[in-house]
């Protein structure tokens, strides 16, 4: 079923465009310079990224094969950065040359359903939530997700912390520093019926 762009014609939203898809996941725009992009995953059709041209979101460039879950970009160094996650395969950093983005880095293991960029105390963050991995005969929420900091060029792990099912992940501002909301799907008794839990995070 193919997504759709609605236009806002003055009285309500009108279709607009028809986007390819067949199991969509997530959207998620944002700016390089000028320029305007949507990126969209899909779980059995590649991941794209789509580009405004003044009239309408035009294919840019394929972003992953399949199993795409989602997206988040940052800037650092005066370089744009894009990070495609999935279920099947590590997440993996791209860096926009100019034209397109290119892999820069390949974290380590598959089950990403969320990634979020975070700034604190003028450092970068990003959370990564993993959602299953294993077999439909032998499935495993019960995983660890990490938080990454940007050191020396490069995504690091700095924290993991259990997910059982993750799905989600928002950050809330607060006096003391932010709390980080991530939301579980699964019990490991593959039951829905897991919470969510507030944790806050602290620069060391």
């Amino acid at each position: 079923m193919p997504g759709r762009h609605l236009d806002e014609d003055g009285d309500g939203f009108a279709e607009f465009q028809s986007v390819p898809s067949r199991w969509a996941y997530n959207w998620h725009p944002f700016r390089v310079g000028d320029q305007f992009f949507v990126a969209h995953a899909d779980h059995l059709d590649p991941s794209m990224l789509y580009r405004w041209d003044g009239r309408s979101y035009v294919a840019h460039q394929p972003l992953r094969e399949r199993t795409g879950r989602a997206f988040a970009d940052f800037t650092r160094d005066g370089d744009h950065y894009l990070l495609v996650a999935g279920i099947e395969e590590p997440p993996v950093l791209m860096k926009w040359t100019g034209d397109q983005f290119a892999v820069e880095q390949k974290l380590h293991g598959p089950g990403s359903r969320e990634v979020l960029a975070v700034e604190h105390d003028h450092r970068l963050f990003v959370i990564r939530i993993n959602f299953i991995t294993g077999t439909p005969a032998a499935p495993e929420p019960s995983l660890l997700s990490q938080v990454y900091e940007w050191r020396d060029g490069a995504l690091a792990v700095v924290a993991e912390f259990p997910t059982s099912g993750g799905t989600d992940v928002a950050v809330l501002a607060d006096v003391d520093g932010p709390l980080v909301a991530v939301s579980n799907s699964l019990t490991a008794e593959v039951r829905f019926a897991a919470e969510t839990v507030i944790y806050r995070l602290e620069s060391r």
